[in-house]
This record gives C-alpha cells, structure tokens and sequence, in this order.
C-alpha cells in the first residue's frame, strides 16, 4: 500500500472496522539512523467505552509518533489533503528531548492498539478511584 505522508487525514482501522469519526492526520515525517522512518500523527475524535460500557468523546491526541509500518497498519480511507495542522510543537518538543536522550521512542503497534491501550489506562484509573 502506498500513501501520501504529508498534510492528509485518514479514517482508522480498529478492532470493529473503520471507526466512522476518528481521524489520523499525518503531521511530519522524519527519518532517524537508529530506527528509520518516524511519522508524527494527530488523532481528532476518538470515541472510546470506559468499563461501564459508556462512549467517552476525547477531542484529540496532539502527538504520536510511530513507525512507518504501524501507519500502513491503521489506516484506512484518504479523507483530504493539504490541510493547515494543528500545533503540535509542544508534544513533539517534548518527545525530541526524551528521544534524543533515549528515554523516548516510537509505537511500532497500530493506532487502534494504541487507542485501546489509552481506553484501557483511563478505565483502570477509573476502576481504582482516580479521575481522568
């Protein structure tokens, strides 16, 4: 599969098919000797269920960065292009740091697996009292 890496927007591929409201916007793409080619995303309108089966709306995930294989992994259907991008300098700045000094990396797993582990930490802080 070969897609565009710049300025687009894609639908996500989950445990269930496409979830209809979420979108991946593809932010910026790098290429690092030590573990190749990094593609920075955004996610807007992931739709989640917490353990009492509710839906949670959660606007947006400002910065994630992944491997090129994870993208190809979880995406789905070309929504636009060239379009303007969020700021996302202060999650990307922070992952540099951490990065350069090796204490950051990038997700080699798909988005959904990423969006499921983020449901599955928010419903545990829940479960055990914590407020997210």
């Amino acid at each position: 599969m070969t897609i565009p890496l710049e300025l687009v927007k894609y639908g996500i591929t989950t445990q269930d098919g496409a979830k209809e409201n979420s979108v991946l916007t593809i932010l910026k793409v790098e290429k690092y000797d030590t573990v190749g080619i990094v593609i920075h995303i955004s996610i807007d309108a992931l739709i989640s269920r917490n353990t009492s089966d509710a839906i949670h709306y959660h606007p947006s995930i400002g910065h994630l960065p992944l491997s090129k294989e994870a993208l190809l992994h979880s995406v789905t259907t070309l929504i636009s292009e060239d379009n303007p991008l969020p700021d996302f300098n202060e999650g990307y700045t922070m992952w540099r740091e951490a990065f350069d000094n090796n204490k950051g990396g990038i997700f080699s797993i798909t988005v959904c697996e990423i969006a499921n582990y983020i449901e599955d930490t928010i419903n545990e802080g829940k479960s055990s009292g914590e407020s997210a």
